[in-house]
Formats: C-alpha cells, structure tokens, sequence
C-alpha cells in the first residue's frame, strides 16, 4: 500500500475514517489490506487450512455431491395487498435444517425456511432465496413473483320504501361523495349527497329521492 500512499483509501467505501453512516448497504461494500502485513490475512489462510482440516476428518469428505438447483414455490393469493408466502424447494435435498436466506424485491433481506411478505405493487418482481446446510452445502433459487391487482370490493344497492340504500367498503376518516345520473348518456353527474365522512371499513347511505326516479345511476368518490 504504501507506494500508493493514500490513493486505495478513497476507493473504500465507506470511509474508514468517516463520522456518519459508517455502515455498509446489504450488498455494496469495499476493502483494501495490505497483504504482506496485515494479519487479518494469516487469520483468514490460518481458519481456511483449519476447516478443510477438520472436514476431512469426518464422513464428509467422500460425499459425493452435485449441485441441485432449487425452486421458489408461490403459495397461493399472489395479490397486491395480501400476504404472499414463498417456499424453496430442491429435489433429493432436506432442507428442514438449513439456514435459508430470503431477497425480494422491495423487501429487507431475511432469514426463515417461509418468507411472507405483504407487497401493494403489481406485476414481476424479483425473489431469491440460498439456503446453507449444517455441512456447508448451498442451494441457489432465482425467480419471480406475478403479484395481481386484488379485486375491487363492488358497492351494493338496495331498495326500500325509504329509497336507495347504497354500502361499499371504506377507509375510516376517508370522506366520500355521491353523485348521480338519471341517464348514463347525460353530460354530467349530480352531487347528491355532499360530505360522508366514513368511521370504518364500510359506509351506508340512503337516497330517499330515489322513489320518485325511474332509473337512477351512482357514483361513489372518495375527495379525501
């Protein structure tokens, strides 16, 4: 290093001499060592030599072993604002005792042999999994997940001498509007109902000018 004198410093990242965000992101970081002194080298040759020692003292080392390439399962509900759960899988291979390591796309990384996760976006998104086993075998998945639109809650109508009872699915403190047209070929909607503040997942209101209509034809809209 030091023909380069401070030169490698600036490519690390972070800094080791920074003050804030001292941490690395999951997946970017960078180093330098100088290798004929530092002795975080020997450390590292010293424990490699180690393992490859002890492992070949064990039934391990005439195990044959081919790499298998594992499977994302999608459970079942892959819909935007519902839970989703994804499983791994691999053909001839146990994995109820491996450590698995789950990336989605828009998620934090985790661990679990089951990753749920609830996502409010739509369409293809990214997932990987790599699960570890006690004798230091890897399983590798790559995928995608086709996350739909969830169906839409449709408002319901009633009628009753007291007139038009409309309901839909709310948020609570959202304020809603309904309008309406006596023909659906009329230019404009007509406010109805002024402000409807909702105080819980499902609002009702009745239009009691709806018994002397033929026909009428509403619209519901959320203003805040």
């Amino acid at each position: 290093m030091y023909p380069y004198s401070g030169m490698l410093e600036p490519l690390c990242f972070p800094s080791d001499s920074v003050n804030s965000a001292p941490y690395p992101f999951y997946d970017r970081w960078g180093d330098n060592w100088n290798v004929s002194a530092e002795m975080v080298i020997l450390n590292q040759g010293r424990s490699l030599g180690t393992l490859a020692f002890l492992a070949a003292q064990t039934s391990l080392k005439t195990q044959p072993w081919r790499s298998v390439a594992g499977q994302i399962v999608v459970g079942s509900g892959a819909m935007a604002g519902q839970p989703v759960t994804l499983n791994l899988q691999a053909p001839g291979v146990d994995l109820s005792v491996a450590r698995i390591t789950w990336e989605v796309q828009n998620q934090d990384p985790t661990f679990g042999h089951s990753f749920t996760f609830l996502t409010t976006n739509t369409g293809s998104q990214w997932v990987q999994a790599e699960a570890q086993l006690p004798d230091g075998r890897r399983v590798f998945a790559v995928g995608s997940v086709m996350i739909g639109a969830a169906n839409a809650s449709v408002p319901k109508l009633s009628i009753s001498s007291s007139g038009a009872t409309l309901s839909w699915v709310s948020t609570g403190g959202g304020v809603y509007q309904i309008s309406y047209k006596n023909n659906l070929t009329d230019p404009t909607w007509t406010s109805l109902s002024g402000n409807i503040s909702a105080t819980g997942t499902l609002t009702t209101w009745t239009d009691t000018s709806a018994r002397s209509a033929s026909r009428r034809f509403y619209r519901i809209s959320r203003i805040q």
